[in-house]
């Protein structure tokens, strides 16, 4: 069961997304309501399910196909039979990211240009906010304060009314910030940026490989995880100057990596690792990183 997303809600409460190898073509979405130990199929879907997964509390989830699939949208929990079905402009999705149940962005692509879109109803309706090259990942800080990576570097301070360009990138398809100054960027051929000063100037760091990296985290200013292809995982403790590979038993691509801030990291860090095959396990090199409160969840 390959996993492309993945979000929580809460400690308890998250969404997987992926395709049915046993079923190719078809789109599943699963929730979890005790913390990983157990998964149900709340969505099926007659297409690959290849995209990410964004919660922005218990009862609202939003689910896009990395690719020219709908928006799907639960608002009361998530339970098979309530989700909803909506359509939008960009034929190529690639990220999304929700402040509030009605507040969101969606990155992308599509034939007339369109990069970023916005959304103030749940998703119901969206305006286009940039257009122009490609954009992969999408980050919020608030409701004002974000940044979209991709072909190029953006960054706006004012709910998406206007984007700035930081920087012209190679390919980017990550970003993630912890506060309104720090954050980082990954991408192709190992690539990782940081800043500390909310984008206005973006240093290289070297990865120590060449393999895609498609999501990073930070726990804070100075702990980060990245992770990509074959398995890849890397971890930093300050801020990117030198980064660890960690050994993980999949040498799937990894998609994502997310961090669930709880006190039941007892129960939870049995279950925080997913590869291609969706196979759940734990890190212990991750798990047991004193910098890391929270429990580190991967899929790919």
């Amino acid at each position: 069961f390959p996993l492309t997303g993945l979000s929580f809600g809460s400690p308890y409460k998250g969404f997987v997304a992926g395709t049915d190898v046993g079923q190719p073509g078809m789109g599943k979405v699963l929730r979890t309501t005790d913390g990983g130990l157990n998964w149900q199929i709340v969505l099926t879907t007659i297409a690959a399910m290849e995209g990410r997964v964004f919660c922005s509390d218990t009862n609202h989830v939003a689910v896009i196909d990395n690719g020219s699939g709908p928006l799907w949208r639960a608002t009361t929990g998530g339970d098979s039979g309530t989700w909803t079905r909506q359509s939008f402009s960009t034929s190529w999705n690639n990220d999304l990211y929700f402040v509030s149940p009605n507040v969101g962005w969606i990155v992308g692509q599509s034939t007339s240009g369109t990069a970023i879109q916005k959304t103030t109803d749940g998703g119901t309706t969206w305006m286009v906010q940039l257009a122009g090259p490609t954009m992969n990942g999408v980050c919020f800080v608030n409701g004002t304060v974000g940044t979209a990576v991709g072909e190029r570097i953006v960054r706006t301070t004012n709910g998406g009314v206007n984007w700035t360009v930081q920087r012209d990138s190679t390919h980017l398809r990550g970003v993630a910030f912890c506060d309104i100054d720090h954050g980082m960027a990954v991408g192709d051929g190992g690539t990782i940026l940081s800043t500390t000063n909310g984008g206005a100037n973006w240093n290289p760091r070297p990865s120590g490989t060449l393999r895609t990296l498609s999501s990073v985290v930070l726990s804070d200013a100075n702990t980060a995880i990245a992770v990509g292809d074959t398995g890849t995982v890397l971890f930093s403790s300050n801020a990117g100057i030198t980064w660890l590979r960690l050994k993980t038993p999949s040498n799937e691509n990894f998609h994502q990596v997310i961090l669930v801030r709880s006190p039941l990291l007892g129960l939870l860090e049995k279950h925080n690792l997913a590869d291609e095959r969706g196979v759940i396990g734990m890190h212990p090199a991750i798990s047991s990183a004193p910098a890391l409160d929270p429990t580190v969840y991967i899929v790919g």
